[in-house]
């Protein structure tokens, strides 16, 4: 492919680069940041999102970026999030007089890592998109300097989002040491047809989970998420529990669903769990909670396990829920932090559910947007929220597993133990007094908040008649199954390998099980003629190989180009012992052990390989 091609497909992520340079060199000489800048930013983002949707498709630089339906579908919500970031956040900075050009270059790098992590085909691009974004919220984080909360939420961030790197990258490493390849179709391949290095592969996936799960706050690796919450920005706050967490769930579809297609039944196992752990982590501890901003991290928490339930039920249907539900949880969070950011009593924010008493009497409408967000939380039909787990639970209940099944009765428990502290914030907005008035609300905030109410209902009904299509053409960009045959070049890769031990039973390399009667092919097995055709192949018996280990081969006879397993001889003799049947293979041994007797100093050709072009 030649680098225009290339160049076409990468685009959004050049637009929002380029964007993110001009305005850190525009911000670093002017100082001041305006309504023209953050328009600016803005428009980059919603500019890469266009870009996103009406540029080509394809794989470029040899497989390392991907470009899909999937990458489109996610760049847009994640783009399209990252703007109304922008907007809300460079309000609430203006309103308390700590207004920076960084916030908005560091939202737009932020996407920028965010696009790279969805479109990853390597794990290598995947880590450097992980990484981009993952630098840029740590900063977001700590973005008041002043404040002794916000500090500590980006230390905290840093500090453990560098372990979840470490577990990443060990875990990249543990794939590439055994598969010899950081691509997902290779990786998918040898995942696929390879035996011997199955727990290997399966350790290194484990870290490669913990890792990723680090990133969308699952439990056991959720202990960041109420700190970093309660202490960033608020407008912070709705973007890190907004696009980062789709951005994280397509890692985790990249990875488990074009890595490892063949190997579902163990990380399905290894995702149910997290599920169900984030599920009751967020629903028990969420009751305790009195401050808003750590109640909805533990509501986030709960809704990653409800996320990672349709990412474990696989498959389109899987993987397409998981679309649905994180992009109807991402507006509906997106407006409770709007409002929450938008209400505000004698100058203080008003952040805890005792703030928010009488409010539906002061400010009827934020409290009302706020009740309907709480109810999509909750699941209450006919908000979005009810059809986002609606969609999860069919897809889980339709896989016919009796484990995921029950996963998704347990979820529904969780979402009923849950519903407790949303219906306490409604009960104190509704019927509780008021403790003093309630500053304006920020004209954008509420133009937010209230948008995304009205989305919750009743547009989402009009919504999902365009949503539903859209994810399940997303989802299906997804390998849902392992590939069903290797090409030549990775035939012949895949048979190199150890023979077994000395008197043991050989292992086929590339079935990776034993082969009855204590047959079974070496390395150099079935390599065929160089039209990729097996011709004439007979196991022989792994006692009677000349060569120390014992491992047998498959022959071929000599009839025409002879594999790298063929003994090196021309006596029509030993060819036709090659050539017989299994059958007659106890006569075959005892004329064999005459024929190598009488050859036995003669160099073998056993282990030699030739070069296919």
């Amino acid at each position: 492919m030649t680098f225009s091609a290339n160049f076409s497909l990468v685009l959004p992520e050049v637009v929002l680069a380029i964007a993110a340079l001009v305005l850190l060199v525009a911000g670093a000489f002017r100082g001041k940041v305006g309504a023209i800048f953050t328009l600016a930013a803005v428009a980059s983002l919603i500019a890469a999102a266009a870009t996103a949707v009406l540029g080509p498709k394809g794989v470029a630089f040899g497989g390392v970026y991907v470009a899909d339906a999937a990458a489109t579908y996610a760049k847009v919500a994640i783009y399209l999030s990252s703007a109304v970031a922008v907007v809300l956040g460079d309000r609430w900075l203006a309103q308390r007089g700590d207004q920076k050009f960084e916030y908005a270059v560091l939202v737009v790098l932020g996407a920028l890592g965010m696009g790279v992590t969805a479109s990853a085909g390597d794990l290598i691009s995947l880590y450097v998109g992980v990484e981009l974004q993952s630098l840029a919220l740590y900063v977001l984080a700590a973005m008041r300097r002043d404040d002794a909360k916000s500090s500590e939420a980006g230390l905290k961030y840093f500090v453990l989002g560098a372990l979840s790197s470490g577990l990443l990258l060990y875990g990249s490493s543990l794939i590439y040491g055994f598969t010899g390849s950081t691509h997902f179709s290779q990786i998918a391949l040898a995942a696929a047809h390879g035996g011997s290095h199955g727990v290997g592969l399966l350790f290194g996936l484990v870290f490669v989970i913990c890792g990723l799960a680090f990133k969308v706050s699952a439990a056991p690796f959720h202990m960041w998420t109420p700190d970093v919450y309660e202490g960033a920005p608020t407008p912070v706050v709705g973007f890190f529990a907004a696009a980062p967490k789709l951005a994280a769930m397509m890692m985790f579809a990249r990875v488990l669903g074009d890595a490892f297609p063949a190997s579902e039944e163990q990380w399905r196992q290894i995702l149910v769990i997290a599920a169900l752990l984030s599920v009751f982590v967020g629903a028990f501890a969420g009751l305790a909670q009195s401050n808003l901003k750590r109640l909805w991290a533990y509501s986030s928490i709960a809704n990653v396990g409800y996320a990672l339930l349709g990412v474990a039920a696989g498959g389109e249907v899987g993987l397409q829920s998981m679309l649905i539900f994180m992009t109807l949880y991402m507006v509906d969070v997106t407006g409770f932090f709007a409002c929450l950011q938008a209400l505000n009593r004698d100058g203080k924010p008003m952040e805890t559910i005792q703030d928010m008493a009488g409010l539906v009497k002061q400010r009827p409408g934020v409290a009302l947007a706020m009740t309907a967000f709480s109810l999509s939380a909750l699941g209450l039909p006919p908000f979005s929220g009810f059809w986002a787990k609606y969609f999860v639970f069919k897809a889980a209940m339709g896989t016919g597993d009796v484990m995921m099944q029950w996963a998704a009765v347990i979820g529904l428990v969780g979402s009923v133990v849950a519903a407790f502290y949303y219906l306490r914030l409604i009960k104190a907005m509704w019927f509780d007094e008021a403790a003093g008035s309630v500053d304006a609300p920020s004209p954008s905030a509420r133009a937010v908040g209230f948008a995304a109410a009205i989305f919750s209902f009743p547009i989402v009904l009009v919504a999902l008649v365009w949503l539903e299509p859209a994810a399940k053409a997303a989802a299906a960009a997804f390998r849902h199954r392992p590939p069903d045959r290797l090409s030549r070049r990775d035939r012949l890769h895949k048979r190199r390998g150890p023979p077994a031990g000395r008197g043991g039973r050989g292992r086929s390399v590339v079935a990776g099980r034993s082969s009855p009667d204590g047959w079974a092919g070496s390395s150099g097995a079935r390599l065929g003629d160089r039209r990729g055709e097996p011709r004439g192949y007979a196991a022989l018996p792994h006692r009677q190989a000349p060569w120390r280990g014992g491992a047998g081969v498959l022959c071929r006879g000599f009839g025409g180009r002879r594999s790298a397993g063929a003994l090196r001889s021309d006596r029509p003799d030993q060819s036709e012992v090659a050539q017989r049947p299994a059958a007659g293979r106890i006569e075959g041994q005892r004329h064999l052990g005459r024929v190598w007797r009488r050859t036995a100093r003669r160099p073998l050709a056993c282990g030699r390989r030739r070069r296919e072009s």
